[in-house]
């Protein structure tokens, strides 16, 4: 299993700080590829964070359980009417056999010990369970600024990103879940040079570094933000970011 770097408390701070909200933009695609018109009795999100992808499958769902190894990405989750938050991890789903209608994984299975995990929700899934993978990312790219693709680049060179499990991705099933289909889509957001920096403090690459005593957080903020400005004009740029979803089934 590859190492999460989001666990400690700098990293979900950050995490909660830098990223942006997708929600509405997985809940519509979720509702299409799965066509579930009425909340189910419960639905699973393993690896929720601080919480925007138990947003997504509480819309589903009468109840929705967040698994989270983290204590500090939890406390920072928000408090939903339908969710109930665990300190645990993907691969021990402290759930009762065939209790979930619904799990999702956002921008979390990369993370995981995949067999660990697909065991566990086998486990737990009900007969008729819904599996929905999603994940968020940046595209490298700033509307109208093609010097910043070039800054990206140099960017990602000083800053790799750490190792991470890729094996899977659609269309393919997924252990014993079979790929039903799937939905990208585009989501254009505008930041200030602060902000975007704030989205960068919150990757895996810089998580890691900083964590390991690498670089200091202020002096990386400070550095970051202005190259930023030295290459993006004005105080907000729509900054692109997409996604996907995946949609299996047992």
């Amino acid at each position: 299993m590859v190492a999460n770097p989001f666990l400690g408390a700098d990293a979900a701070r950050r995490y909660a700080r830098g990223r942006p909200d997708y929600v509405d933009l997985v809940v519509g695609a979720v509702r299409e590829l799965t066509g579930i018109d009425r909340p189910i009795r419960r639905a699973l999100d393993v690896g929720s964070g601080t919480g925007l992808s138990t947003r997504v499958l509480g819309s589903f769902a009468r109840q929705v359980i967040g698994i989270e190894p983290s204590a500090h990405m939890v406390a920072l989750a928000p408090a939903l009417a339908n969710a109930t938050y665990l300190r645990a991890s993907a691969e021990h789903i402290p759930l009762a056999r065939s209790t979930c209608g619904l799990i999702g994984a956002g921008s979390a299975l990369h993370w995981f010990d995949q067999a660990a995990f697909l065991a566990e929700i086998d486990r737990v899934a009900t007969n008729d369970s819904h599996l929905v993978v999603f994940d968020h990312w940046f595209n490298g790219s700033v509307d109208g600024c093609p010097e910043f693709a070039e800054w990206f680049r140099t960017y990602l060179a000083r800053y790799p990103s750490p190792p991470r499990d890729r094996s899977w991705s659609p269309p393919s099933d997924l252990g014993g879940w079979m790929f039903a289909g799937s939905q990208s889509y585009k989501h254009p957001v505008p930041m200030t040079v602060g902000r975007l920096t704030s989205y960068l403090l919150s990757q895996s690459n810089l998580q890691v570094m900083i964590d390991r005593g690498e670089i200091v957080e202020e002096q990386l903020r400070e550095s970051l933000a202005d190259e930023l400005r030295a290459v993006i004009t004005g105080d907000v740029a729509v900054v692109e970011f997409g996604g996907l979803v995946a949609h299996l089934r047992r």
